[in-house]
């Protein structure tokens, strides 16, 4: 087996069981469930956020130390913060445990720039494509599992919404061990709703989780949909997308899916039908790998430099200082405090508008590569 091969595989098995988590299609419904007194109220504005806060702040201090480190400490991390937070969903219930499993949760989230760029750092270029999807693919298997064991418990009532996570706190004891098995980066380059309160009784929880249920049948099932087409694209932007696609070509590909994944949530807003939401955001997530592997091999492979975790994490920063400007613009009392659909409107605007921005720069580059070209031409009629 070749090395580049092996090495690809050993992080795709720690991708893969990482994603293997069960009870995440219906965290919200467990904790608004009668093992807690949340409000959802609470859970949008007081609890969700301190994850997207702490994402970003922690993604500062992460993007600055992954090379220091050399990737496999900080993938360590992310099992480690795993299991930190479904052991507290698991045996907390106040609010403020809540809010302190989400900082282990941008923890979770921040470190994952070193899984994503401790690969580019053991393997060659010509391979980034490949382990890019590889990586990636490994990612949606592993949701793919996850969705579907979901479903399985839910609908044969094998589990309830909190036994789920015990099988989500398995995998991530599990991920955590694999990491440590993984080699060693040798060198770095610089371092050695708005929602009405309900009652509190818990009648008054089991009533308000029954009418959940019945809304959210299928999240387990669609989520193994989304996450089995998002891996085939994955796999095939790897093998699609090449050295000989130019950069040009790329972006023009770039701005094609940014614009569908926007009206991919566009129809997941504007229809009364939970069916067509499904198909929109299924939709969604197979652009979105197919995105993501394609942006992220393109930018692996113009590097200059070898330092993967500094750039990536920049890259993963200046989205997250987008993502908290959205939830306090959007999501927050001190902004316009969207229901879910106008959250999400808003969101496909971004798509929308991130494919406009895409398209613009490549029209830009044509038209001053065209301009210098007839420049050259003159100054050669002229000599």
């Amino acid at each position: 087996m070749k090395e580049w091969f092996k090495i690809s595989c050993l992080l795709c098995v720690f991708g893969f069981v990482r994603e293997i988590r069960p009870s995440e299609p219906y965290v919200t419904e467990f904790i608004l469930g009668p093992w807690r007194n949340i409000t959802e109220q609470q859970l949008v504005q007081d609890v969700y956020p301190v994850g997207t806060y702490s994402n970003l702040v922690q993604l500062v201090f992460v993007f600055l130390i992954t090379d220091f480190l050399r990737y496999k400490p900080l993938i360590i991390t992310i099992g480690a913060a795993g299991v930190i937070i479904w052991s507290m969903l698991i045996w907390t219930t106040s609010l403020l445990s809540l809010q302190i499993l989400e900082f282990f949760y941008g923890t979770y989230m921040a470190a994952e720039v070193a899984y994503y760029t401790y690969i580019y750092a053991k393997v060659d270029k010509k391979y980034y494509p490949r382990v890019t999807s590889h990586t990636r693919a490994a990612m949606f298997g592993g949701k793919l599992i996850s969705g579907i064991t979901s479903q399985l418990m839910i609908n044969l009532e094998l589990m309830d919404y909190k036994q789920l996570n015990y099988i989500t706190l398995t995998t991530q004891i599990i991920a955590m061990l694999w990491a440590f098995g993984l080699p060693k980066v040798d060198k770095s380059l610089y371092f050695h709703r708005e929602a009405n309160a309900i009652e509190s009784t818990p009648e008054a929880r089991r009533t308000s989780q029954l009418q959940v249920e019945t809304q959210i049948a299928w999240n387990g099932a669609v989520d193994a949909v989304l996450t089995a087409l998002a891996a085939m694209t994955a796999l095939a932007a790897g093998y699609l997308h090449n050295d000989r696609v130019r950069p040009r070509v790329s972006l023009l590909v770039l701005s094609l899916l940014s614009a569908l994944e926007g009206g991919s949530i566009l129809i997941c807003c504007w229809t009364h039908d939970i069916y067509w939401s499904y198909v929109g955001f299924v939709i969604f997530g197979a652009l979105y790998g197919f995105t993501i592997t394609v942006a992220s091999a393109e930018v692996a492979r113009n590097l200059q430099e070898e330092s993967f975790g500094l750039v990536f994490g920049i890259n993963t920063l200046l989205a997250l200082v987008f993502q908290s400007l959205l939830t306090v613009i959007v999501v927050s009392e001190t902004g316009f405090e969207l229901a879910p659909v106008g959250q999400y409107t808003v969101y496909a605007f971004y798509f929308i508008a991130v494919a406009i921005i895409y398209l613009i720069s490549v029209l830009t580059e044509h038209l001053w590569n065209r301009r210098y070209e007839k420049d050259q031409l003159k100054t050669i009629n002229l000599e």
